[in-house]
């Protein structure tokens, strides 16, 4: 499933990508091994947040653990946050993607 998700994402079928599984964590091992896709395993509101305005993720990966009140608004906040466009943060995630591309 985590494959067909990224396939979507890098698809264009859809923008940003929702992974869940007992942890999260193989979901988003298996997502950061395709070109293109930058998944963050989120525990909190706030990795919800910053790991769209900071990295600029496409995807986040979830425990299905997670307490129903804080899923609610780790999802508001990954699919309402812009990425920030700071300097410092383009160049690392510019950095990333020459990594990625070899």
């Amino acid at each position: 499933y985590a494959f067909k998700l990224g396939d979507a994402i890098n698809n264009g079928e859809v923008d940003l990508g929702i992974a869940i599984c007992g942890t999260g964590i193989g979901m988003s091992i298996a997502l950061n091994k395709m070109k293109g896709i930058y998944c963050a395993k989120v525990s909190n509101p706030s990795e919800a947040t910053l790991c769209k305005a900071h990295n600029n993720a496409n995807c986040i990966a979830i425990s299905e653990e997670m307490n129903d009140e804080i899923l609610e608004e780790v999802l508001n906040n990954f699919i309402s946050t812009p990425f920030s466009n700071v300097n410092k943060y383009v160049n690392r995630n510019n950095k990333i993607k020459e990594r990625e591309n070899g």
